[in-house]
This record gives C-alpha cells, sequence and structure tokens, in this order.
C-alpha cells in the first residue's frame, strides 16, 4: 500500500518537539509495517515567491496531487501547503496536533476521511468543536453504526503517542548540569524545573514560586526553578506587580532581588539535556494558560522520576491515575492575587515531597508511562488506523465548525459537561476551564451542576436559555443521540 505524509514540521527534522517526533513515529511505523512511505516534501522558488506569492501554494498542489497514493496524512500544519482532496488519493487521514494553527482552513475541508488526535481528551475536544464519533480499535461496534446510519459522521480516533525514556547514570549529574545552566553547586539548592515557553499562567506560576521560595528560605534552603529565556521579561513583569500591590504579603525578610533570584533562565534545552534536567531536579512546576492536547513534558519528568505540580490544563489531568506522579491542585485563589493561597498551596506541595510514599508513586508513575506509552503499541495503533482507513465503507463527511455556539435544534440532544472544565468551586460558584476561568450566577451554577450530577436531556425552552449561556462559555456541550 502507497501511503503520502504531508506534515509542516518536515523542514525542521533537526527538532525535537512532541509535534514532530509524533509525526516521525508514523513514518516509521508506516515503513516497518511494509507500506511503501512517500514523504512528501515541496522546496519554495524564493524568486517566483516573491514575483507572485501563491506561486509556492500552486507548485506544491500540483507536484501533492501528482503523486497517487491509496492513504494521504496530513499534519494540522501540512494541510496549508496542500489541503487533501480525492484526486489521486483513495482516502485522507489528518492528524489535528491541536486547533492553533489553519483553523479556518480546517473548517473548510471536504475530503477527511478519519481524524487522529493525540489523546482521547483532545478527541473529545474536537468531537464537541466539529462532531463526528470517537472509536478506539477498528473492532468498534461503533464503526458498524457510522457505516450503516450516517455519511454525517467524521471518524475520530485518539492515538497516544509513545513517551521518549532516556536511560543515563545518574553519578554527579546534577552538580554537572548546574554548573552548566549557571548554578553554583550547594547542598542548600532546590533545583526545580518549568520548561514550557509562554504557556504558563504567569501571576499563579510566579506567585507559587515566590511562596515556595519563602517556605524554603525558613529552612536555610535557597529555591532555583529553570524556565525559559522566552519568559524572563513576563516573569520579572510579574514579580514587580506582585511586590508593588502586596509588599507586606511577600516581605517576610524576602526581597525583590530575592524573588528575581529564584529564576534561572536558559535557552531551548536539547533533548538529553532536559532529560538530565528532569533527574536532577527536585520537582516540576506546569501551571499553564494553554492547554496541552498530550502533555509529553508531564510525562517525560515523571519517567525520570520526577514529580510534578500542576493545574491539569488539558490532557495533563488525564494522562497518568491519581497519586503516579502528578498532583493536580488548583485553588482559584491562585489566579485571583491571593497570595495567601500561593502560600497553603506551596505548603501542600512541600508535604507531598516529604512523603515517604513519593519514591514509590513516582516507580508506579515510571512503570505505568512505560506500559502505556510506548512504540510497540503506537505502532498497533498505526496498523489499526491504516486498516480502517482501507475500509470502504467509513464515513467521509465534511467537518463544519460550530464552536462552542450551537443551540439545540433537536429534542433527542443530551448534554454534559464539556471536556474543557478542569474543576470548580460549589463555595465560589466558579468554574475553571481550560480556555477561561467563569464565575457564575447562582442560577448559571446551578444549571452546571444539574448537567454535571447527570446526562441532562433537553428541558422545558427557559431551561434551555440557561444551558444555552454555559454552552456559550464553553462549559457544557451537546451531543445528538
Amino acid at each position: 500500500m502507497r501511503v503520502k505524509t504531508f506534515f509542516g514540521d518536515r523542514q525542521f527534522r533537526g527538532s525535537h518537539s512532541a509535534v514532530n517526533l509524533c509525526n516521525k513515529h508514523i513514518e516509521d511505523a508506516i515503513i516497518e509495517l511494509g507500506h511503501q512511505l512517500i514523504p512528501f516534501k515541496f522546496d519554495p522558488n524564493p524568486i517566483k515567491s516573491q514575483i507572485f506569492i501563491p506561486w509556492d501554494h500552486l507548485k506544491s498542489k500540483q507536484s501533492f496531487e501528482s503523486l497517487s497514493s491509496d492513504i494521504a496524512i496530513f499534519c494540522d500544519r501540512g494541510v496549508a501547503l496542500g489541503p487533501p482532496s480525492k484526486q489521486r488519493v483513495k482516502k485522507n487521514i489528518l492528524f489535528l496536533h491541536g486547533l492553533a494553527y489553519n483553523i479556518d482552513l480546517i473548517k473548510s475541508l471536504e475530503d477527511i476521511d478519519i481524524i487522529i488526535t493525540p489523546s482521547l481528551y483532545w478527541a473529545e475536544v474536537t468531537q464537541m468543536m466539529i462532531g463526528g464519533q470517537i472509536i478506539r480499535s477498528i473492532y468498534d461496534s461503533d464503526i458498524q453504526y457510522i457505516s450503516a446510519s450516517s455519511r454525517q459522521n467524521t471518524v475520530i480516533y485518539p492515538l497516544d503517542p509513545p513517551i521518549q525514556i532516556i536511560s543515563a547514570q545518574i553519578d554527579d549529574e546534577k552538580s554537572k548540569l548546574m554548573n552548566r545552566i549557571g548554578i553554583t553547586n550547594s547542598n542548600q539548592i532546590i533545583l526545580a524545573h518549568s520548561i514550557q515557553p509562554n504557556k504558563a499562567s504567569f501571576s499563579a506560576h510566579v506567585g507559587i514560586i515566590i511562596a515556595l521560595a519563602i517556605r524554603y528560605r525558613k529552612v536555610n534552603k535557597h529555591l532555583k526553578v529553570v524556565t525559559s529565556t522566552i519568559d524572563r521579561e513576563k516573569i520579572f513583569s510579574v514579580i514587580g506587580k506582585i511586590y508593588n500591590e502586596y509588599e507586606h504579603d511577600y516581605a517576610f525578610s524576602f526581597t525583590l532581588k530575592d524573588a528575581e533570584e529564584c529564576f534561572v533562565f536558559t535557552d531551548k534545552l536539547s533533548q538529553k539535556l532536559l532529560h538530565q534536567l528532569f533527574r536532577a531536579s527536585t520537582f516540576g512546576i506546569s501551571y499553564n494558560d494553554v492547554p496541552e492536547s498530550f502533555g509529553m513534558y508531564v510525562l517525560e519528568s515523571i519517567a525520570n522520576h520526577c514529580p510534578v505540580f500542576s493545574n491539569g490544563a488539558g490532557n495533563m489531568r488525564h494522562s497518568l491515575p491519581t497519586n503516579h506522579g502528578h498532583y493536580i491542585s488548583e485553588p482559584f485563589g491562585i489566579y485571583d492575587g491571593s497570595t495567601t493561597a500561593c502560600m497553603e498551596l506551596a505548603l501542600e506541595i512541600i508535604y507531598k515531597l516529604e512523603d515517604q510514599k513519593l519514591p514509590e508513586e513516582l516507580q508506579d508513575g515510571y512503570s505505568f508511562i512505560k506500559s502505556k506509552y510506548n512504540i510497540r503499541d503506537f505502532k498497533k495503533n498505526v496498523r489499526n488506523i491504516l486498516n480502517l482507513a482501507k475500509s470502504k465503507d467509513i464515513s467521509t463527511r465534511s467537518p463544519s465548525f460550530s464552536f462552542l455556539q450551537s443551540k439545540f435544534r433537536s429534542h433527542q440532544s443530551h448534554l454534559q459537561i464539556s471536556p474543557l472544565v478542569r474543576s470548580f468551586s460549589s463555595k465560589d460558584r466558579v468554574v475553571m476551564a481550560d480556555h477561561q476561568n467563569f464565575k457564575l450566577t447562582d442560577r448559571e451554577f446551578n444549571a452546571f451542576m444539574l448537567v454535571y450530577d447527570v446526562q441532562h436531556e433537553v428541558l422545558s425552552s427557559s431551561q434551555n436559555a440557561c444551558f444555552d449561556i454555559l454552552i456559550d462559555m464553553g462549559l457544557i456541550c451537546k451531543f445528538e443521540s
């Protein structure tokens, strides 16, 4: 079988980003399964591009369509240069790593047979925004439903990427790494990591780290958090605001300079150095505004026996069982400028780090990651997807984005909590979600809880109005039965 791939990050083959590695794993699996791989790459002509901007797109499309194949696989960036069509291709697959790129183009695609997502969480988000039917394997009974009853469903297949576990000697690793990133080695230093450029919820991120540093200072320890140079300006800006607004709360003999010196900035680290940092660190911090469609960073840290504390943004909250090295805690006050909330959370983190059960839980996390997120299962699922694509009776509906503002059209609809919702506070009437945190009215919160307690069928028109508000907020979603 001939399989054509069109991945937009191909020109960055030296990159070790999660997206790039996942695309490479798919191509490796295609070859190992005995199929003929046709990796598409188009080198733009700079002279023609300067004279006539659409030239690259035209030549790319012509070149791509000249290569016939049984299956074409695109990533969410790759569709920009060669949108899927059925000309000289039997089935098209889209690997939807996220929705940050080419949203308008993806809305208009007409010839997608299967959408792959990097997690079940992201499959549910895709289903909410596009519609379609989530399946787990080619033997899923839902396939029969799709082929027998509807051409209006897109097949959505969650595919967990494998985690790279890099083995290395630990001897003197912390000392070497600390010297490399400019930290004088000292037994008094608590080293932590938080390297996810531009993803942090900076007010919470900085507030928690300062609170941790204050707690550690009381026992003569100095916290150093390695983070990205890209975030330096934002971090220092938030530190300044905290000290301007809450100087007396954060005083405790802890100066503005002390707070700034908690952060150690580094340029992008290679995969090897990043894993060395994980092994050398006492813990990781990941309080993000940007939700993860998979969450490789957290899992790679835990695979190196380094616990992570986070707000669980995106798939991070779903990727591991409880007490497996990832600890999620999200008091609303950390986003609302409450130094008390940050200090309480810092104390909670330190207690967990001192828990005698922590090494055992980290080992459980390592074992779970190794067994669930591995190359063997990944390639098995790639084979399942290719077998599914060969089927003649799967859906080929054109995805049509309705986003979160769909209204009720059918009395056979049912409601459920949006996959974007992380947590909520009944006391404060606050719902925390991956895209935004909301302070609800009593009526809105009661409607939210009604859906939370049980998947709810459409009720009277007055109740529908309140549900529509929550749908517009992205806190509940509607599916047709």
